[in-house]
């Protein structure tokens, strides 16, 4: 690299660190965080991998590194394990009394893990666009990750998609460098890149299957890689064999680091021995073994239990097909181009312009790489949006990041042709420009960030709500509002719906929920209108709850309690006064307004 290329890949990086920093600082604990960081530190403590076990567990193990010395004297109980069990919840509430004032400290440092998965990423990106496309193909897929809101806000965050996303470029990356000079110490490599990727998360199981169809495409004839010419018969033979040997060394490389990542703990267990939940592996009787009493009941699995476990525990949320929300719509199971609408919609329009001149430019073949290598990282992605968008029993955007790479680097085709040309060049910078613009415009919030042809993030909850717009991450800056306004006034009531597991009193917020009023509460008992529908009130409810879902949270009194789905979406009918970030809307009701919306609701006006 040349000193100048050094200075601007040195810039990128020092921006991208300076964008994560703003969300890592202000953004509060969100929901999956409060869970996973407790699980990875109750590993280190306790050698279980039980909690969190729907995920593998080496992004936690990083992220609780640090509270090993600065976290808690926390020593974690587990309740015992049955089938399906999440104790991870749990572990979660027990940990935060704990913590104490230390809480969002711990989470703090933890979340430092994310921003060293994103530089490595930022710096994979750089490698393979360069090798691809020349130098300032590299460039802009790697600005494109630094910039791109979406990989902002999960890197700032100690969660797992972020570090899947990356451990997954990695493999596949390292298996595209292995197809281009196979060795066994590059084999070798390649199998302990994709163990790493398996302990981050089961969606790339797919790679298992990927992989073979890569290889064959990409030697289609044998020798020739090697040779440049004709592959001679015998040569043909030792290649093939060569290749067969290497694919067994990276199968089996992989099965090891996937034993060390987990401890080796109850690898060995014949298939019949488990008790499963899902569908898929326990029929239909919701906990079974559709194995027991096959031929399959002996087979001895050479994984540890929670592997196979987390994999049923997933396959059981994908089953259970929770309601969804797409475009204004509510509905039990999703859409099929659910994944497609949100990219329209929460990616920039800067990067969105770029992936379609890059795809234009892969059709036509202008500045063509050979195809074989560019389906190295096609292939991959387009196989994992396939298999998500079929997923319809459980649907958030943040799944599909595994596929940003893809994107990058298609689009990253469009620097080729800038190096050549002043005015694709002129286009391209104006296009990173703007995604740049778009980043720094709703910093830090950048899981809200809905581009300009969404409405911005203040209308994304026409489009999207749970954690891909909404996940917690705006307690504190509630809290500032309310301590700058000194509210609520006199005896004015606080009523707060908050989308989290964590409870709000954590950072000083008291409170009590809002009144429901849930869809059927003519029938049965007759309720006091005082206690259901609009209330007179100052109130913050986060949009996920405003726009009509449902949700167990905690209720003000150290207890959990359900909202009922559209209970809280009479909020629509009144104009928020303020918004806490983007997803807690604060509302201040008075009298009139409030029987003005009970008469619209049918539900009887208050008597003062």
């Amino acid at each position: 690299m040349s000193r100048r290329a050094i200075s601007l890949f040195v810039l990128i990086l020092l921006v991208h660190i300076g964008l994560l920093f703003s969300g890592i600082f202000q953004n509060f604990v969100t929901m999956d965080e409060s869970a996973l960081v407790p699980s990875g530190l109750a590993h280190w403590r306790t050698g279980s991998f039980t909690p969190y076990r729907v995920n593998p567990p080496l992004p936690r193990l990083l992220s609780a590194l640090p509270l090993l010395a600065v976290g808690p004297e926390w020593e974690p109980e587990l309740p015992r394990d049955s089938p399906g069990s999440r104790p991870e919840w749990a572990l979660g509430k027990s940990f935060a009394k704990e913590a104490g004032e230390q809480y969002i400290a711990c989470f703090r440092w933890a979340r430092w893990a994310g921003v060293f998965w994103s530089l490595a990423g930022a710096c994979l990106l750089y490698r393979w666009g360069k090798k691809l496309y020349g130098e300032w193909a590299g460039f802009l897929a790697m600005a494109l990750w630094c910039l791109d809101p979406k990989i902002l806000a999960h890197a700032g965050l100690a969660t797992t998609d972020i570090p899947a996303t990356v451990m997954g470029l990695a493999a596949c990356y390292g298996f595209w460098r292995y197809l281009c000079a196979p060795t066994w110490s590059s084999a070798f490599l390649v199998g302990i890149l994709l163990g790493l990727a398996q302990l981050t998360k089961h969606v790339w199981l797919v790679l298992y299957v990927v992989w073979p169809v890569l290889a064959v495409m990409y030697w289609w004839r044998w020798g020739a890689v090697t040779t440049g010419d004709a592959p001679r018969p015998s040569l043909a033979r030792r290649a093939c064999v060569a290749r067969i040997g290497h694919a067994l060394c990276i199968l089996l490389v992989s099965v090891l680091v996937i034993n060390l990542g987990y401890g080796f703990e109850n690898t060995g267990r014949s298939l019949g021995e488990f008790q499963f939940v899902s569908k898929l592996f326990a029929g239909e009787n919701r906990l079974g073994n559709r194995f027991q009493g096959t031929w399959l009941e002996n087979v001895v699995l050479p994984l540890p239990a929670n592997y196979l476990a987390g994999i049923d525990v997933q396959r059981r949320d994908f089953e259970s097909g929770w309601p969804f929300y797409l475009g204004g719509e509510w509905r039990n199971q999703g859409w099929w181009y659910f994944y497609l609408y949100a990219l329209g919609v929460k990616l920039p329009l800067g990067t969105l312009a770029l992936i379609a001149g890059g795809i234009a430019l892969f059709v036509v073949r202008a500045g063509a790489t050979r195809f074989r290598d560019e389906l190295c990282f096609l292939l991959p992605g387009l196989v994992i949006l396939t298999l998500i968008s079929s997923q319809t029993g459980l649907q958030y955007l943040r799944y599909a990041l595994p596929a940003f790479p893809m994107l990058f680097l298609c689009a990253s085709r469009c620097g080729a042709v800038a190096q050549r040309s002043r005015i694709v060049a002129a286009i391209v910078m104006f296009l990173v420009g703007w995604v740049a613009w778009s980043s720094l415009s709703v910093r830090p919030h950048y899981l809200s960030y809905f581009n300009e042809w969404a409405g911005g993030p203040d209308r994304g909850t026409e489009h999207l709500v749970d954690s891909n717009i909404d996940w917690g991450q705006d307690l504190l800056f509630l809290k500032d509002w309310l301590d700058q306004r000194q509210a609520p006034q006199g005896e004015e009531r606080f009523g707060l719906a908050y989308f989290n597991l964590v409870d709000p009193r954590i950072v000083g917020i008291e409170y009590r929920l809002p009144p429901l009023l849930p869809p059927d509460w003519r029938d049965g008992e007759q309720l006091d209108p005082g206690e259901i529908g609009p209330q007179p009130g100052l109130y913050a409810v986060s949009v996920h709850f405003v726009r009509g879902g449902s949700f167990a949270v905690p209720d003000g009194t150290g207890k959990s309690m359900t909202i009922p789905p559209e209970s809280l979406s009479y909020f629509q009918q009144f104009q928020p006064i303020a918004r806490a970030g983007h997803t807690l809307w604060i509302y201040r009701l008075g009298g009139e307004e409030v029987n003005r919306v009970r008469r619209q609701l049918n539900v009887p006006e208050l008597v003062d």
